[in-house]
C-alpha cells in the first residue's frame, strides 16, 4: 500500500495522520476505542 500526502486513514490496524511535516502515528497514543481522525484541508 502506498501512502498519499495530505490524507488520513487506517493502515493494517495502525492509525496515522498526515501533516505538512509528515506522517504521525496515533495508534501508540490513542486507545482502540477512540480511533477517530479529523482532517483539515
Amino acid at each position: 500500500m502506498s501512502k498519499t500526502p495530505l490524507s488520513a486513514g487506517c493502515n493494517v490496524g495502525d492509525m496515522y495522520v498526515v501533516t505538512s511535516d509528515g506522517f504521525e502515528n496515533l495508534s501508540r497514543n490513542t486507545p482502540l476505542e477512540t480511533h477517530r481522525i479529523a482532517v483539515e484541508a
